[in-house]
């Protein structure tokens, strides 16, 4: 037992620097990835889909117009990864424009200098790595070696990427957002740059890693519990011997304070030269907090340690001779200490799921449906062409050619997901010319889209579209039924505006009759930005490979919305998955940015991602402290109460009625809990009552679990009179 005290107080060494150290960098990282969002009138705005459609360095010489005016700065993010080494590397970028330095001077440097004013729009960036570019002018202080953050003009972005999804606005005078939202939606021509619902949610100072931390310690002081209780015959020979309680409380504290020592001294020296490449800012506060824990976490062993050492008193010789147990006491400790943990479980619980609720009120299901398309690309639109293929793109050969690329990466498992009917650019407009829905709300997807988020038919079944099927087929939410002749015609109207396709005109019209109410994501983040970018009660209209006129399949490159999402094989590059295909039919050449559908939100969704493992951890941590604590609960009243068990066993009592005691013991400490958590207010009584259910059922099975192999192994053995 003594050996895994000490196994566990080396680990409490190894968990604190590397808890501490996570949470230093988490901080760290965050407070350069979330500067922008700290300043003085900083506002979260999304900038519309439909701005990548256009020249994005049009797009950027308005939007710089626009913050000169106001003399704002913008900060953009993103994220994407890098193999480096063999080993895959985080690398956020942020790109800035400003007309102040306000962003820089919260932004801390180990070496090198910081932008100024006059290089707005040049090559040079900051990065937290040493990268030995000549353009790279400073590095950003960082106690986190492996992920990449690097600072670069807005400019950049204007090369490299798109313009469109969340940003940061800055401005001296909080009054400039909406005068400079308004001009920027007049100057683009558009009215989708809305400010976005902020995700600054609140969040506690409750420190999850302290929790962590005590739930060892308290681990630790239950094995020395039941280190004592195996012991509790040399603890008595020793008093016999002479030796003093203060000598035995303190020959066994001398060596378990000796080993943390020790182990802190060690692992700390291992752990600085492989963790820190160079000091900073950020190293030395990590050093000076971590010199702080540890004297708390010395405190803390010394408070634990001794706790269980206050049974030496109830240790007696005499109770030796006669092989007596203190059992009895040590059971009335364990419920105390049951209580304190389940009311301590509430509070973090409460915590947790006030941060969890926020989060997820904002996000919910956006994040895992834009998670799932993490290994998509959409293609820009075509740049730079000559006037000769500006003239080819116009005909039945190029529409023929793009028919063919659209299949081409739809068999390799591409997304159709048009939903530009609900964007913050056609929406007002379609409300104002009909106030019928199955003129107004139509989405355009395919199979692929259908098999990443399924839609189910009246009877249940997921719909399931051949894409061999040549019917122009549409799903319709059953409280429509009314307007099925009104759709018919609707869609046989539209069919004749296809001019000489005649295939497109004479299609045959199919509807397949589905649930209402059902939501289906967009991917697209101007599309119900309040609604995780999801629409309810759609017309679905299927597009399969065969069912369109040639026109349909023109969605490929840069069309409104992007909503052509192409999957990558992710064993080889971007451009070899795209470009031959592209080069196949002459386009490669006119195509210059290929971007991540998820680009825009992989940083928020990032940062979600670290909070979410967190409480799972937690959440572990709190379910095995219970099991332990139940664990020793039913060894020590089974050891208390033995002889009156086997009585019992042998009379053929129920489990309840054989275990009254026992249950009396549970339903007493619940009843504590209760009414203290309800009496100080600790928690909301909805949520104290939901949660108390579900632990009362988990204490009340792993409980019936624990007698029972209890009883199975040693039953006999007591009847025997071992």
């Amino acid at each position: 037992m003594k050996k895994l005290v000490y196994v566990v107080v080396i680990l409490i060494s190894m968990f604190s620097f590397f808890m501490l150290f996570s949470e230093s960098e988490i901080k760290c990282v965050n407070s350069i990835k979330n500067i922008e969002g700290t300043l003085d009138n900083s506002y979260k705005i999304t900038i519309p889909n439909v701005v990548t459609n256009e020249n994005q360095k049009k797009i950027y010489a308005i939007m710089k117009k626009d913050l000169d005016k106001y003399k704002g700065n913008i900060y953009y993010s993103r994220e994407n990864e890098e193999i480096k080494n063999g080993k895959t590397i985080n690398k956020l970028v942020k790109y800035v424009y400003f007309n102040n330095l306000n962003y820089f001077t919260n932004l801390s440097l180990s070496e090198g200098r910081s932008f100024k004013i006059s290089e707005n729009e040049s090559n040079l960036f900051l990065s937290t790595e040493k990268t030995n570019d000549s353009k790279q002018i400073g590095r950003i202080a960082s106690i986190d070696n492996e992920d990449v953050v690097e600072v670069r003009a807005l400019s950049n972005l204007a090369d490299t990427g798109f313009l469109d999804g969340y940003c940061y606005v800055q401005f001296q005078k909080a009054g400039d957002l909406n005068n400079f939202i308004k001009d920027l939606n007049k100057d683009l021509n558009i009215n989708g740059v809305n400010r976005a619902i902020s995700d600054n949610y609140e969040q506690h100072n409750f420190s999850y890693e302290w929790f962590i931390i005590l739930g060892l310690y308290f681990f630790c002081m239950l094995i020395i519990v039941y280190d004592i209780l195996k012991s509790y015959k040399k603890i008595a020979i020793k008093k016999m011997l002479g030796f003093t309680k203060l000598d035995i409380y303190t020959s066994y504290l001398k060596r378990v304070v000796f080993i943390q020592i020790l182990a802190q001294i060690i692992i700390t020296a291992i752990l600085c030269l492989t963790k820190f490449q160079n000091y900073n800012k950020y190293v030395g506060i990590f050093l000076g907090t971590l010199f702080l824990n540890y004297i708390v976490e010395l405190i803390l062993l010394i408070f634990f340690v001794s706790i269980p050492f206050i049974y030496i008193n109830k240790i007696r010789i005499s109770a030796m001779i006669k092989n007596k147990q203190p059992t009895k006491e040590i059971l009335v400790f364990n419920n105390v200490i049951k209580i304190i943990f389940i009311i301590g479980f509430f509070i973090v619980m409460k915590f947790i799921m006030q941060d969890f609720s926020a989060f997820t009120n904002i996000y919910s299901k956006s994040f895992e449906k834009w998670d799932e398309v993490s290994n998509y690309v959409v293609l820009p639109e075509i740049t730079n062409a000559t006037h000769d293929f500006r003239t080819y793109l116009g005909s039945n050969k190029s529409l023929n050619d793009q028919k063919q690329i659209y299949t081409y990466f739809n068999k390799k498992g591409a997304i159709l997901a048009d939903f530009s009917e609900f964007t913050p650019m056609v929406r007002p407009m379609r409300l104002k010319e009909t106030k019928y829905p199955y003129e107004s709300d139509n989405v355009w997807v395919n199979e692929n889209y259908l098999k990443l988020n399924p839609i189910y038919d009246i009877n249940g079944n997921a719909v399931s579209i051949s894409e061999n099927d040549e019917r122009e087929i549409i799903l319709v939410p059953e409280k429509y039924k009314k307007y099925e002749k009104a759709i018919i015609a609707k869609n046989k109207f539209w069919n004749s505006g296809y001019g000489n396709d005649t295939f497109a005109q004479n299609r045959q019209i199919k509807i397949i009759w589905i649930k209402n109410n059902q939501s289906i994501f967009s991917y697209n983040l101007d599309v119900s930005p309040n609604n995780n970018n999801c629409v309810t009660d759609a017309f679905v209209n299927i597009r399969t490979e065969n069912n369109g006129g040639l026109s349909d399949y023109a969605i490929v490159f840069g069309y409104s919305g992007n909503p052509f999402k192409i999957k990558l094989d992710s064993s080889i590059s971007v451009d070899k998955n795209i470009r031959p295909e592209l080069k196949k039919y002459g386009y490669s050449q006119y195509i210059s940015k290929i971007s991540k559908v998820n680009e825009m939100v992989a940083a928020d969704s990032s940062t979600v991602k670290q909070k979410m493992y967190l409480y799972l951890g937690i959440a572990l941590l709190l379910l095995i402290g219970l099991i332990l604590i139940i664990l020793q609960n039913v060894f020590n009243f089974f050891n208390q109460y033995k002889q009156y068990l086997a009585i019992r066993y042998l009379h053929g009592y129920g489990i309840f009625e054989k275990y009254k005691e026992y249950f009396a013991l549970m339903l007493a400490s619940w009843i504590l809990i209760s009414a203290g958590l309800y009496s100080f207010r600790l928690v909301d009584l909805y949520f104290q009552i939901k949660l108390s259910l579900i632990i009362i059922l988990f204490e009340l099975i792993a409980s019936i679990v624990l007698i029972l192999i209890q009883e199975k192994k040693n039953i006999t053995n007591v009847i025997k009179g071992s």
